[in-house]
Order: C-alpha cells, then sequence, then structure tokens
C-alpha cells in the first residue's frame, strides 16, 4: 500500500500554486518562481547601485512613491519575440494574474512623439487578441507615456503567470533545453552590443 500513498503525495505535490513571476526595467530582465512564501531568482536582474544623496536635501513631492524606471527598448524586443513564440506553442493557455506594460516613448519632436503615440497604441490593439488567445489575462495594465527630455524609448514590463508545480515540471521537460538555448541566445547579444557601445 505504500506505492498508493508515494503516488497520492507525488499528485498532491504536482497540484501545489506557484506563481512565475517576469520583470523587465532599467536593472534588465529578471525571473523568480514564487512558492507560498518562498522565492527562487532565475534570473538575476542586475545589482541596483546606491545613490548618494547630498545632506539637508528637501524632499521633492514624488519622494516615497515608487516610480517605474524603464529599460531600453531594444534590449527588451528579443525577449517578447522569443516568449510569444515559446507560449505560442503550449498546447494550454497560461493564466496571468496580472500584466503590466509601460512604453515610455522619446523624441524632441512633439509631432514625431505625437505620430509615434498613435502608431503605438494600434500596435498594441493588434497585440492583445494575440495575447489573449495565449493567456487567460486577470488583470492588465497597458500604458503608453512620453518623455520630450529623453533620448531612448524605454519599457517597463512585469507579468505574473500562474502555475502548478506539474505543470511547470512538464514545461521544463518538454521545453527546458529550448528555453535555455534562446536564453544563453539573448545573452550573448546583449555582451555583444555592451563591448561595441
Amino acid at each position: 500500500m505504500w506505492w498508493l500513498v508515494a503516488i497520492a503525495v507525488l499528485l498532491l505535490i504536482g497540484f501545489i500554486p506557484l506563481s512565475l513571476r517576469l520583470r523587465y526595467d532599467e536593472q534588465g530582465f529578471c525571473m523568480w518562481l514564487q512558492i507560498l512564501p518562498f522565492r527562487l531568482s532565475l534570473v538575476p536582474g542586475a545589482k541596483k547601485k546606491k545613490k548618494k544623496t547630498a545632506k539637508g536635501a528637501k524632499k521633492t513631492a514624488t519622494d516615497g512613491k515608487s516610480q517605474k524606471k524603464g529599460g531600453k527598448l531594444a534590449a527588451f524586443l528579443p525577449y517578447v519575440e522569443n516568449v510569444l513564440e515559446f507560449l505560442a506553442e503550449l498546447p494550454r493557455r497560461l493564466t496571468v494574474r496580472k500584466l503590466e506594460a509601460t512604453l515610455i516613448l522619446a523624441n524632441s519632436d512633439p509631432c514625431d512623439l505625437a505620430v509615434n503615440y498613435g502608431r503605438i497604441w494600434a500596435a498594441l490593439g493588434n497585440l492583445m487578441p494575440r495575447l489573449e488567445s495565449m493567456f487567460r489575462i486577470r488583470k492588465r495594465e497597458m500604458q503608453v507615456e512620453c518623455d520630450f527630455m529623453s533620448e531612448e524609448t524605454k519599457v517597463f514590463f512585469t507579468m505574473d503567470i500562474a502555475l502548478t508545480v506539474g505543470r511547470l515540471l512538464s514545461m521544463i521537460v518538454f521545453h527546458g533545453s529550448r528555453i535555455l538555448r534562446k536564453y544563453i541566445t539573448i545573452m550573448n547579444k546583449e555582451r555583444e552590443e555592451s563591448n561595441h557601445e
């Protein structure tokens, strides 16, 4: 009878809920697993550098509020392309608890920025049906902002995917090697670009 107990335990473990969380900001791409109260980092982002502040400096009105600082759009696009290509091949849709994306457009010319602003919203309108065919999205927040002072368009992205241990293990078994190859390819491209700068 012990083998029945073992099978029952394995089945229970397979149904343990967890979260796969992805984030892209000024620190780069990071991904981690949230298993009950435990957090396991899968792809660590860059470490934040502490900025020294002058003594006696006055606090601004934005102090205490979390400001979303995006990362470079050019570095983010390879992740999006590969993730969407991978998810399109999954037999069942994943459930996304929260999808949040903020695109910060940069251009010193107000006319060009206005044109690009309209084009981006049109592109998002075409992208959402594709995302909804891959995910069951419970909550989403998509924003497009304009920054006349910045020199490069940036993006902030975060996604919280609901999984079970069994579903995650099946993804690793059937797609783990391909995911690793794609990730290594992206990292090599980023190193090459950073060396050229």
